[in-house]
């Protein structure tokens, strides 16, 4: 009979399985990936009436070293629409007890030479969630040598953030917001690493999560590989998978 205290391999692959098939169901809120429509994925399109407006997907998949991506552009004087997702109540409480996540995947051939807080009506490419009280967003631009130029949304307006030099030309980069429980203010990343802050603005929000682009002077193309709203799994979870894999471990070398 084992010791009431001794892992067992039922016992270790049990909690392994159980933790992972729950991460795998409550992680993701809603995402986008590839050449997909997000409008196919639970994306709703924010977009304006006029026809220079068009959204199409990848015509060589294996293009600037991805696989596959949804390619957004316009012409010069267009406002191209945000694709938005509504988060339930539900997911909105995950949100709270639990941490989250937005991201996107990006190649941006947007060249923002006047974007700055002194143009308000000039954006850059745009990743936003607003809870019912928090207002969190951050656009992205590049400068005239190619490089990224990263702002934040406050309640003054648009105000940049230094970061080190990160080059855009025909390069992906992933840009997320992560915020721990209850936070009212996340941390920004670049590829993993990060690189500010950006507080919510508080008021009274119809929650939203969004991500697009628009640009009032100029051509612009966006291609999106990845996008994705995630909860951040919560740390007795972590303590019970690490615990499963202890124990497995523990196993193999009795």
């Amino acid at each position: 009979m084992p010791h009431p205290h001794q892992c067992t391999w039922q016992t270790s692959l049990a909690i392994l399985a159980l933790l992972t098939a729950g991460a795998a169901q409550a992680d993701f809120l809603v995402q986008h990936s590839g050449t997909a429509d997000p409008t196919t994925e639970g994306f709703g399109l924010l977009s304006d009436t006029r026809t220079d407006h068009q959204a199409r997907g990848a015509a060589d998949p294996k293009w600037r070293g991805e696989d596959s991506w949804w390619s957004a552009s316009a012409t010069a004087g267009a406002s191209l629409g945000n694709y938005h997702y509504a988060p339930t109540g539900a997911q909105l409480s995950d949100m709270n007890t639990q941490g989250w996540k937005a991201e996107m995947r990006v190649l941006n051939n947007m060249v923002m030479d006047n974007f700055g807080p002194d143009n308000a009506t000039d954006y850059g490419v745009g990743l936003a969630l607003l809870t019912s009280i928090l207002d969190f967003e951050i656009y992205i631009g590049t400068d005239s040598s190619d490089n990224v130029t990263l702002y934040k949304w406050t309640s003054g307006g648009l105000s940049q953030i230094t970061i080190p030099t990160v080059n855009a030309y025909q390069r992906y980069h992933t840009y997320a917001m992560t915020a721990a429980p209850g936070a009212s203010q996340a941390t920004i990343s670049i590829d993993g690493t990060v690189v500010g802050t950006v507080a919510g603005i508080s008021g009274t929000y119809a929650p939203l999560f969004y991500f697009g682009s628009a640009s009032s002077d100029g051509i612009f193309s966006v291609n999106y590989s990845q996008v994705a709203l995630s909860t951040i799994p919560e740390p007795a979870s972590l303590g019970l998978l690490a615990l499963g894999s202890l124990c497995l471990l523990r196993r193999r070398r009795s």
